[in-house]
């Protein structure tokens, strides 16, 4: 009878480890991530060449300075530009005889007047300070603005090959 017993109970033992093995066991595990605000811009071409220009003449460069709110941002952003003056040798052309606007197409230098004008400290754009016919100040993701400039050379202006470089700034709208 003991025997009886042993057999009964090795099939009892085996018997609940196959059911023990059959059982799953499963629970959900929640996640949260906060993504950070992201800005990727591009900004084209990196340098810009003004025409020939005589004393007491203004001209305006043949091409924009492209920028572009790519894709990668997650933002709208504004645009903020500074310069230096610009330099020949010892001769100098201040920064603010350099005006910018905004526009899908080169405008007519008549748009190019005061307070249009580039500073050495920063300044963002805004509708009635940069903005012609395209928003700087609330650029979309994915989205670009043309960037044109105009110089204004005073009378008396030493001859030469001056040049200057900007910053280009861009934070969230």
């Amino acid at each position: 009878m003991e025997f009886r017993y042993a057999i009964l109970m090795l099939v009892l033992l085996f018997g609940m480890g196959f059911v023990n093995a059959a059982t799953t066991y499963s629970t959900s595990v929640s996640f949260s991530v906060s993504v950070a605000e992201f800005i990727d811009v591009t900004v084209s071409p990196g340098s810009i060449t003004l025409p020939t220009i005589n004393p007491t003449e203004n001209g305006t460069a043949t091409t924009p300075i492209v920028v572009t709110n790519t894709a990668n941002s997650n933002v709208p952003i504004t645009i903020s530009v500074n310069g230096s003056n610009f330099v020949s040798g010892s001769n100098t052309i201040a920064i603010t005889n350099l005006r910018m606007r905004a526009n899908s197409a080169m405008p007519d230098a008549s748009a190019f007047v005061d307070p249009h004008f580039i500073s050495t400290t920063m300044q963002s754009c805004s509708a009635s300070l940069y903005s012609l016919g395209q928003n700087c100040y609330n650029i979309p993701v994915g989205s670009s603005v043309n960037l044109w400039f105009n110089l204004y050379v005073p009378g008396g202006q030493p001859a030469g090959t001056y040049t200057t470089s900007l910053t280009i700034k861009a934070d969230r709208a």
